[in-house]
């Protein structure tokens, strides 16, 4: 394994943990597996809004507070140090980097995880402190897979998995990059669709042999390959024990 630097990193404040970010559909955005950690499932830590930290490089100090960027759903960065802001950036990477090189007049580059410390196991458990289910994410084949939310039940059509489980993943389908959002709720299976933060489908099981779906997309039957594409992968699964495996079930309400 590869050797990085290791930076003293103090953790000003520890920031928060938003319910709506932290947990809801793009919660993708605001967790991150410890650099450099190659196991099979990641546990994954928070990157909390008002999080801040004080880095000494080069005899210099650097601060970066996590912001909510332009109230999206992701994160900002933004690096100060010797009277010199960076802008809000989309990664720490780019606010640390942007701020030194101005600085010192260099081309040098910087990992702003590490800065911040994220490879570090006593910033990692501060993160950690006042969570009680902490998200992780493994690989299938070729897909990344990431569980926001977890329950058990005594349904077994539902492999005992309770409302409140939540998972996600991106897929490739035409070129475009689209993320699935999986829940058990209300007694219900739902898959919701997003292209960027726009939800354009909604796949669900309202009982064990009827299925609805619902989009936005001027061509429905675009958003139906997919999902049905993916069901023959195996990557979507029908919650009835009685389902047949014929796919063409799957649209029969459509």
């Amino acid at each position: 394994m590869p050797k990085h630097k290791k930076y003293i990193v103090i953790l000003i404040s520890s920031g928060n943990i938003v319910q709506e970010l932290h947990f809801g559909s793009f919660s993708r955005n605001w967790w991150l597996s410890r650099p450099n950690d190659n196991s099979s499932c990641l546990l994954l830590y928070p990157i909390r809004i008002g999080m801040k930290t004080l880095t000494t490089i080069n005899n210099k100090d650097f601060i970066i507070p996590v912001v909510q960027k332009n109230n999206e759903f992701k994160p900002g960065y933004i690096c100060q140090s010797d009277g010199i802001y960076s802008k809000i950036c989309e990664s720490s990477t780019m606010a640390i980097t942007s701020v030194y090189q101005r600085i010192f007049f260099v081309a040098t580059k910087f990992a702003g995880p590490l800065v911040m410390g994220f490879d570090q196991q006593i910033i990692s458990y501060q993160l950690l402190f006042d969570i009680s289910f902490c998200p992780f994410s493994f690989k299938i084949d070729k897909l990344n897979l990431l569980i926001f939310g977890i329950s058990k039940s005594k349904n077994s059509k539902w492999n005992y998995s309770g409302e409140g489980f939540k998972s996600l993943f991106i897929w490739n389908y035409q070129k475009s990059r689209l993320l699935f959002v999986q829940e058990l709720e209300d007694n219900k299976a739902i898959v919701r669709i997003y292209q960027a933060t726009q939800e354009i489908a909604i796949f669900q099981n309202t009982s064990p042999n009827t299925f609805e779906f619902w989009t936005k997309s001027e061509n429905p039957n675009y958003d139906k390959a997919i999902l049905e594409n993916l069901y023959q992968l195996k990557f979507l699964q029908p919650i009835s024990s009685d389902y047949q495996n014929n796919s063409l079930k799957l649209w029969m309400t459509i």
